[in-house]
């Protein structure tokens, strides 16, 4: 976990303070000493010593900036993410895709290489930690999901829902008539009359819905 830093309190910050006007002192001390032992009348101080107290003093004001500011405004900042839609019982929603556990396809996606995804398939029955998402790889139309929060956000009453999913590719046979495929049920249907077929992948994606067809939506999602 990593630490806060500590935000200096007075004392500290009128010793930072104090830090370069006692360092250009020190010098001009030398200074004068240097001169003494050549003979030389001392000098005044320069218009360059007085330029240096004031940019050493700029960088120890920035450094207590720095301090007592934190990296981000926690709340404020924002992650801008690429968008897909996919199908659900015949309604479409939005997700995102951040986590995958196939190499090939998470450098295709942009998205993070995460192999240990896939220890998510070996759940034990009736404690499935994934749902399927049911992929078109020639793109004849957008994925469909095996179900979604309902409805989207804290109040979701859909207990079957999963970010994790296993990726089944689905491919037109040849003489079927292509259409849009809007839900698993229609989906398993053209299964039977056998016009798709099905491949079963070990791909692991995690893709969470962040808004569904009716406007509901995560908190922060524009």
């Amino acid at each position: 976990m990593r630490r806060k830093a500590a935000r200096p309190d007075g004392a500290t910050a009128r010793h930072l303070l104090a830090l370069p006007e006692v360092v250009l002192m020190r010098q001009d001390r030398a200074h004068s000493r240097r001169l003494a032992a050549t003979g030389h009348p001392r000098e005044l101080p320069s218009e360059t010593t007085a330029m240096r107290l004031l940019c050493l003093t700029a960088v120890c004001l920035s450094l207590l900036t720095a301090c007592a500011s934190p990296f981000f405004d926690v709340g404020r900042s924002e992650t801008v993410l690429p968008v897909s839609r996919a199908w659900v019982d015949g309604r479409i929603v939005e997700y995102i895709v951040t986590d995958v556990s196939d190499l090939t396809m998470a450098r295709m996606t942009g998205t993070n290489y995460v192999p240990s995804l896939a220890f998510a398939l070996d759940s034990a029955p009736g404690q499935s930690l994934i749902e399927r998402v049911y992929k078109f790889p020639d793109e004849e139309q957008i994925s469909i999901f095996q179900s979604a929060p309902d409805p989207v956000g804290p109040e979701s009453q859909d207990r079957s829902y999963s970010p994790l999913w296993r990726v089944v590719l689905v491919r037109w046979n040849t003489a079927a008539p292509k259409r849009e495929l809007k839900s698993e049920e229609a989906l398993l249907a053209a299964e039977e009359r056998l016009e798709v077929s099905l491949e079963v992948t070990d791909i692991v994606v995690n893709c969470p819905v962040t808004r569904s067809g009716d406007g509901q939506s995560l908190k922060g999602v524009r």
